[in-house]
């Protein structure tokens, strides 16, 4: 909340008057779905999240802005989208990096149309699933539009008065672990989230249990749920337990959604107190919270797990060459 967000604000304004694709991996595609649905909501404009690989191969790039979301800047993906890019000279090209002196941030300053906003955030280097630079990015961002449209922002907020954890976070903490505890006997995880800020949450969640291998998981809106979808809880109901975000405009779809469900599913309810972006906000900090919890249960430690040597060959795979992509 006290981070110079000048730079950024440079960017965000230089796309606030077309369409936006924000692109992100792992954690960050978390990250470029709020930010697109925040451009959506305080433009008017589409939003669009993409991965580097999606985005890459998308021709409507040349007609929008971008805006690129890292927490190290070094990944062979996220410099690769960057070189793209650059060659199909879209509306505007911002940046956004959680490490100072990053390669990515030496790629930007040799194109003076690009906006690259640079950050050091106070909690140090991430884990392996990246949750501090998350939080950061999205909080950056609700500031930096809400400067660009001249909306208030409270610049004394702290994460106790974001989550409404008015008897402290620890409390809080300890009583939504209560609330989901009894999901983690079950193998299987379904999470219903609605149509707006909650995806977001929903997303992260799924994302944290895939990277850190903490069980399988699927996610989807209340209504894509109707579509086919509850027809898991019905063959295995036994081995799943359900969770679902609930924000003010999903109250009544989730009560009556939720009261359809058998009986023999656990399920938690997760409300999301604040509305527009500040929701997305607080259902993505929670779903941190919910990660954490789980992987507890089961073991394991989500921050320090011990990646394979496959997985460090393919993270480090160059796969933007003209080979792999079809882009030069």
């Amino acid at each position: 909340m006290r981070e110079d967000i000048a730079e950024l604000v440079r960017a965000i304004k230089a796309s606030c008057t077309t369409g936006l694709i924000c692109i992100g991996s792992g954690g960050s595609y978390s990250a470029a779905l709020l930010a697109s649905w925040i451009h959506q909501e305080y433009t008017g404009q589409l939003g669009l999240p993409a991965t580097p690989l999606q985005a890459a191969r998308t021709a409507a790039v040349r007609n929008c802005a971008t805006l690129i979301l890292s927490a190290g800047g070094r990944n062979p993906d996220v410099l690769g989208v960057l070189k793209h890019i650059l060659k199909q000279e879209p509306r505007a090209l911002g940046v956004i990096c959680l490490a100072k002196g990053s390669p990515l941030a030496d790629l930007c300053a040799d194109y003076r149309f690009v906006h690259c906003a640079e950050f050091a955030p106070p909690a140090g280097k991430d884990g392996f699933v990246a949750t501090n630079s998350l939080l950061a990015i999205i909080v950056l961002l609700w500031r930096a539009y809400a400067e660009v449209l001249g909306l208030p922002v409270q610049r004394d907020l702290t994460l106790q008065q974001l989550l409404a954890a008015k008897s402290g976070i620890e409390k809080w903490s300890a009583e939504l672990a209560k609330s989901c505890g009894h999901l983690w006997a079950r193998p299987y995880l379904v999470v219903l989230h609605g149509a707006a800020a909650t995806q977001a949450g929903a997303l992260d969640l799924e994302s944290k249990f895939s990277e850190a291998a903490v069980g399988p998981i699927q996610i989807t809106d209340y209504r894509n749920f109707a579509h086919g979808r509850h027809h898991w809880l019905d063959k295995k109901g036994d081995e799943t337990g359900l969770l679902a975000f609930i924000s003010e405009e999903d109250v009544d779809l989730a009560k009556k959604t939720l009261a359809l469900v058998p009986r023999n599913v656990p399920v938690a309810r997760v409300q999301i107190e604040n509305s527009g972006p500040l929701g997305g906000i607080e259902a993505t900090i929670k779903s941190l919270f919910i990660a954490g919890f789980a992987a507890a249960a089961r073991g394991i430690d989500a921050g320090r797990p011990k990646v394979a040597n496959f997985g460090r060959r393919i993270y480090h795979l160059n796969a933007w060459s003209t080979e792999c992509t079809g882009f030069v």
